[in-house]
This record gives C-alpha cells, structure tokens and sequence, in this order.
C-alpha cells in the first residue's frame, strides 16, 4: 500500500504479493469499510423507485425555472491561475439530487434507469405493458394504453400507422443517443400519467427527477455547443409543451371513445412555459429556420408551438407556414360535404361576415373565417361519429395551420374589421379545446376587445351592428372568464337591446329562422351594407365644433399600444369646451377671475394619455378662454407623456402656420393664436406634481371602467427600453381600469380638487353612467365652503354624450366654486 503523507490520502491500488502482513490487513479493512455502505446504497436502490436522500446528504436541489436563461458562474481556482488553459472557463454541472454522492466503482459504467422509468420509456406489447401499468398504479382503468406510445401521434403530422411508428423510432434513437431527450420523453410520459392516471408518490417523484435531469441536460448542452442540434430542440420543445411539473388533473368531462380526442383534451390543459417556447424559437432561428430541420415532425412541432405562442400578444407568427395546405384544408371539405348531407339547412344561415366582402383589406380574413366554418363542421361530423372519415390529427393540424393564417392578417383597419379579425381569433384559439388553460392571451385579447367594444359604444355601431357586437361581447366574456372584465362584458349584455333569452345556441339560431319564416324581419342594416376599399363604417360622429370649424389635433404619432387612443369620450371633451355656451361662460369667468388681469391661467390635463384634449385647449385658447394660457400635463406613464408633449406641439405649429398663411393681421386689442404656452409633460400621480391654489382650469378624463380594483402604479422605467408584454399590459389597464364602480381613482382626484384649484378655478371631470354622477354631484355642493361663507361649491353637467353607449352614457361635470 502506498501512503502520500502531503495530502493524507491512502489510495486502493496494490497488489497480493510482496507486502507485509499487517499492510494487508489495513487495506482490507479500508475496502471493507468503503464497500459496505456502496453495497448498502446499491441494495436501497433497487427497492427505491429513485434515490432517497440519507440523513448527512444535501437535500439542496437548484430551482428550475426559466433554467433556459439561468446565469451560471464560471470560476478560474487558485491552482488554475498560472495555467494558460485557465481562461477556457469549465462548464460548471448542476448536481442532481439521485447523484449526491458519488459511487467509485460504477463511475466507469453506464447507469441504469429506475423500474418505473423503464415503464414510460417502453412501446409496443401494449397489453402486457398495460398489466404492469395497471399493477403498479401508475394510470387507471379507463386509459387503455401507454402514455409513450400514444403520444406519438400528437407529435406527429400524421396519424397513419407506418409514419407514426416511424416518428417514434427516430425518437428513440435520438433518445438512446442524448440523455437530454431521455429524460425529456420521461418526463413527458410521466405528466401523461399524472394526468389521468391515479395519484401516486413515486410517480410524481419520479416526474419531478426527470424534469430537473431535462433542464439540467439542456443546460450543459447550450453552453457546450455553438449551435443546437435537433435533439437538443426536441428536448426543449417537451419541456416547452409541458411547462413545470404542476398539479393538473384530468377532469376526463368528455367520454371519448377515440384516443386522439382524449389526448386533445390532455394537451389543451397542458401549461406551457413561455421562456422555453422564447429560447425554442431563437434557437430554431439560429439554425437558420425550419427549413434547417431534417425531422419534418421536429419542424411541424416547433412551428405550431410557435403559433401557439404567437397569441400571447397577438403577433405575427415567427415562421412561415412550411406545410402543406391542400392536403389538410381538402380534408376539411370532406367533412363539410359530410355535415351539408346531414344539416343542409344551416347554408342558409346569413354570413354575419358579410359586412366585409367589398372592403379589399378583409379578403385575407374572409378566406380565414371560410376554413373556420369548414374545419367546425369537420370537427362536427367527428363528434356525431368518429368512424365517418374524418381524420381527427389532421383536424387539429388545420386548426393551426387556420390560427397561423389568422395571425398572418393584417391588423390595421377600420373599427369593425380590428372587432372582426379579433373575435375570429378568440374564436379559433378557444375551439376545439375542451378546458383550455388560461394563458397570457385570455388577458391581452380580451382588454383588447373591451377597448373596441367600448369604442364602438361611443361611436353608436350598436344600432347598426348589432349582432356582429352581440358576437364579440360573448366571446370577449368567455375569454375574460377568470378575469375582473368578464363584469363589464355581462354589463354589455345586460344593456344589450337584443334579447338573450334562449340557453342553447341552436336553439337561438333556429328561433330566430322562426321568426323570418313569420315575417319578422331584422331591422338591421347590416345586409345592405357594403365597404368600399377606402370607406370607413357609418355613421359618422356628429360634432358640435362644427360651427367654429376648430381642428382636431394628430396624435398619428402615438403608440397605442402603451397608452389610451382618443374615443368619444376624449372627443365629448372637445366638444363641450368649445360649444357656444361654454366658451361664452369660460371668457366670462376668467374677465373676473383675478384683480391682477395680467395673470395667465394655469391650464392642467390629469392623465392626458395620447393629448389630444391638452393640445385642443392650448392652441385654440385664444377661441376658448378668450386669453392666452400656460398648460402642463401630469401623468404616471412616461410614454403618454413622451406623446402628449409631441401632440401639443404640432399643434401649436400647425395654428401658427394656418395663421401665417391664410387669414389677415390681428386687429387691435384681438387674441393672436399661437401665444399659448406648454410647460412641461410631468410624470406623478394625479395633482401631486403640483402646487397648492395654482391651477385654473383642470381636465380629467378618468378612468371609469368598473374593475375589483384599481391597478397599482408601476416603478417608473425609461422610455428608451422596449416594454414588456406585462409592462405595456399594466399601462393599458391603468387607462381604463376604475376599480370599484369605476371611481376609486375618480374619488381620490376629487379629494384633491379644493386643494389644487385656484379660488376662481374650474375642474371638468367625465362620468359615466355607472359612476352615478348625480350623487356625485350632490356631495360635491355638500363640500364645505370658505371660512366667511362668501363661496359654495357647484357641480352641474355641461356636456353629454347625448345617447347611450352600451350600459354607458357619458357626461362632463363642471366643478367651481361660486362667489356671493
């Protein structure tokens, strides 16, 4: 034996001759001492379905979330610094939990997947891998198969038997190749049993092991590599599609008979993880796009997943449709022949799209809502029979190839294609599954959709699109089911003039041919409706100004997508303060204002989002207040007031151009347009930017959507930085979300109003009618006056909106204190 007395350590190297006695017998010892507890772990390991820690083991395991992008720190040891080889920096391996410790004499070998792993990762013999499945719990009775080999066909493109065997005999041999994609497929198999097998510990042990091997495995493969291999993205594509080990179960509501439709209901619960579906793409784009991928199933996977991010924002998809449509789209008219023999009578239904055929822009969206209807009456023909012909898989490949081609569309438009285009997307992304997972999407489509309904409210579109409207106020509350918003949509069906009576929709539907056979025809004018290429929906929003001819400022520059788009509440603004009756009241008040008529008015907007408001007022002032003003703006989004100051730029430009150029010199003692000053666009929380008694004249336009509360303020972030989804989701919700009844932020700025506002100061404030503005009016005058009782507090509707908008009917109050 041989003994190193610098570092202590006795090695195991020797030989059975030419050694004294009592050497022997320390080396003996010392093995016998190692091999028993190897023998002992090797023994619990067998009967252990994985490795349990010991007592003196870490229990420690590193988080795997978002381990795609997980900074790792990489080290250069105090023996290292001397080596030139020390740069190339070593890849630092996560210990798993199963490799604690480590075994010397099984360091030179491969190691063996546990029993219960072996089981996922077996296909074929389905009966006898039935029995032991069945034997150890691991799914129950009603799954007559094995996860791994029924989840082949939903990888693949094809449910035929030769391309699915083929599908999976690639992918074993890329399994057996990488261990990457071994534990992925365990992984995968293992949620497929958690889902609708019977609870088991050893299986979700088992599942969490195989999770945390995957990510780590990705991990080293990422760094070691410069570009990624297929199975590299295989591997990330599972754990893409299957997200986090959670503890989702099957709720097994639909008896299908058919395996393809049960494992469509096990995918449409799945939770995908946003941050692999992100590093899946960029990496596919590094490898030069799909093209680059030899497996043609790898490709196809990696595109719908893709598709299936893409609605999280609503975006364009990151690929181009690479598959073949014919094929899949002649499938859906073999099951639209099918449902026209056996339900004829529902091509006479009237195309509710038929809004849309002589706008150009919408032709791509009406070849889209067609494969709708032709993939909803395949899927039809399959539910009444799955043996009619119609091939389940294919319908649930067209469904995305259908979803990329709605996405492809384009965005821009008049107000009823954006409410067309979105609802078609609602429409197909909830179809066909039945318990989607509630995604990122359910929250961004269905602000989206509030926000055009809410548009449309104003503008009067219910009166001449009623059941297009109707429409999308359903599915906007379907996809806002777990959201505080699904309140709003039941509120716009409650003031819906149409009525709901009916609970099932066939039912409606044949109602309402009842009601054509008998004469009862609809008095909406959507059938004689047509666009031309450049027209814009009727009717067009009528206008007070018109008289003054005042002009609307641009806000072309805005982005919409951060802030609030001028609607018809913003216009009810301009056109009450510029009315008649208004401008004559505001010239008068501020004659008298002051002692001191060399002082300007401080004019403020709160929350001014795009500026169209501010911008009106402060370069038509001359017309308005009948003097110049100084005006700022305040609010808490630092894009809004990025646009806010541009608008009212132009604005002033644009009125001091038309003054230059047209029309004659001021006469004396004549307002000159174009001296109005804007000071500055702050950023604050309602009036706290100003000072006390300063302003003049306040605007507020609120936001009065009731929600279940108000959304809290963002940290202030730079302009510079793209936004994230989350981000930009907050600084939308912050334009329209009121909190309860819609006046928790209304309340607290009518707090502060007596503070703000100078002793002949006026506040405009809007309401709607679920704000209640007559009760808020009567305890406005209830505020207490001045010490001497020489003033009291007024509040009186100004302006209107002059019709309701839904459940909505909106006024301006005017707020001021009267002088006696």
């Amino acid at each position: 034996m041989a003994v190193d007395v610098q570092s202590g350590s006795i090695f195991l190297t020797w030989s059975l001759h030419e050694q004294p006695d009592e050497e022997k017998k320390v080396q003996l010892n010392h093995r016998h001492r190692h091999a028993a507890p190897v023998d002992r772990r090797r023994r619990r390991t067998r009967t252990l379905p994985i490795h349990v820690n010991s007592p003196g083991e870490n229990k420690d395991i590193q988080p795997s979330a978002n381990a795609l992008t997980r900074h790792v720190s990489l080290s250069v040891t105090p023996e290292e610094e001397g080596n030139p080889d020390a740069n190339q920096r070593k890849i630092p391996v996560a210990r798993s939990p199963s490799q604690s410790q480590l075994d010397p004499f099984d360091s030179l070998c491969v190691s063996t997947l546990s029993e219960p792993a072996q089981k996922m990762l077996k296909f074929g013999r389905r009966r006898d891998l039935l029995c032991e499945a069945e034997s150890s719990n691991y799914q129950s009775s009603n799954v007559q198969v094995t996860a791994m080999f029924d989840q082949w066909p939903h990888f693949a493109l094809s449910s035929q038997k030769n391309d699915v065997e083929e599908w999976r005999s690639a992918l074993m041999k890329h399994a057996v190749e990488a261990p990457v994609l071994l534990q992925g497929l365990i992984y995968s198999a293992t949620s497929y049993f958690s889902f609708f097998g019977t609870r088991n510990a050893s299986l979700e042990i088992l599942r969490l092991q195989s999770y945390h091997d995957t990510i780590q495995n990705v991990q080293v493969m990422i760094l070691k590599t410069d570009q990624s291999s297929e199975t590299l993205l295989l591997a990330i594509a599972v754990i893409a599609m299957f997200g986090a080990p959670d503890q989702f179960q099957g709720k097994k509501l639909l008896n299908h008979s058919h395996k393809l439709a049960q494992d469509n209901e096990f995918y449409s619960r799945a939770n995908t993880e946003t941050s692999h579906l992100h590093a899946l793409v960029a990496l596919t784009k590094q490898r030069g796009g799909l093209s680059s991928i030899s497996l043609t199933n790898l490709a196809g996977l990696i595109f719908m997943l893709d598709v299936l991010d893409s609605f999280s924002n609503l975006r364009k998809p990151s690929f181009p449709n690479f598959l073949s449509h014919e094929d899949y789209l002649d499938h859906l008219k073999f099951g639209q022949d099918l449902r026209r023999q056996r339900r004829p009578e529902l091509d006479e239904v009237e195309d509710g799209f038929a809004i849309l055929r002589g706008y150009k822009p919408a032709q791509g969206l009406l070849k889209v809502v067609a494969h709708a209807r032709a993939l909803m009456d395949s899927h039809d023909a399959y539910v009444e029979n799955a043996r009619c012909g119609v091939d389940f898989l294919k319908l649930i490949i067209a469904r995305r190839l259908i979803q990329h081609e709605a996405l492809s569309t384009k965005s821009e438009g008049t107000l009823i294609y954006r409410v067309c285009r979105l609802g078609l997307l609602m429409f197909l992304c909830e179809s066909l599954e039945p318990f989607p997972q509630i995604r990122a999407y359910h929250s961004f489509s269905s602000r989206q959709m509030m926000l055009l309904i809410d548009e449309c409210d104003k503008l009067g579109y219910w009166e001449f699109y009623p059941d297009l409207l109707l429409w999308a106020t359903i599915l906007g509350g379907y996809t806002a089911r777990t959201s505080s918003l699904q309140w709003w949509f039941a509120e716009q069906l409650r003031s819906s003039r149409i009525p709901t009576l009916r609970d099932r929709w066939p039912d409606a539907r044949r109602h309402v041919k009842l009601r054509e056979k008998n004469g009862h025809q609809s008095a909406s004018p959507v059938n004689s409706v047509r666009f031309t290429s450049t027209d814009h929906p009727p009717p067009p929003r009528k206008a007070s100004r018109s008289q003054t001819m005042l002009p609307t400022p641009s806000t072309s520059h805005a982005p919409y997508d951060l802030i609030y788009e001028p609607a018809e509440d913003s216009f009810l603004f301009l056109d009450t303060l510029s009315s008649a009756s208004e401008t004559s009241w505001l010239q008068t008040h501020f004659s008298q204002a002051s002692s001191n008529p060399a002082r300007i008015p401080l004019l403020v907007e709160i929350g001014p989002g795009s500026g169209v408001i501010i911008a009106f007022l402060t370069a038509n002032a001359g017309t308005i207040f009948g003097t110049q003003v100084l005006s700022l703006s305040v609010d808490v989004n630092p894009h809004a007031a990025l646009a806010t100051s541009t608008t009212v730029r132009r604005a002033l430009e644009d009125v001091e151009h038309a003054a230059r150029t047209s029309g004659p010199e001021p006469l004396a003692g004549q307002q000159s347009v174009g001296t109005s000053v804007y000071l500055s666009s702050a950023l604050g929380d309602l009036t706290s930017p100003l000072q006390s008694g300063e302003v003049d004249v306040l605007v507020f336009n609120p936001p009065y959507v009731p929600t279940e509360a108000a959304p809290t303020l963002p940290p202030i972030s730079p302009t510079t930085t793209k936004p994230t989804f989350e981000e930009s989701s907050l600084l939308l919700e912050l334009s329209y979300g009121g909190g309860v009844d819609g006046m928790e932020v209304t309340n607290r700025l009518l707090a502060q109003i007596p503070n703000v506002l100078s002793a002949k100061g006026v506040a405009y404030v809007l309401f709607c009618r679920g704000n209640k503005p007559e009760e808020v009016k009567r305890g406005i005058r209830d505020w207490a006056g001045s010490a001497d009782g020489r003033c009291k507090w007024q509040a009186e509707t100004v302006g209107t909106s002059g019709k309701k908008a839904g459940w909505e009917k909106l006024e301006i109050v005017r707020i001021w204190r009267e002088w006696t």
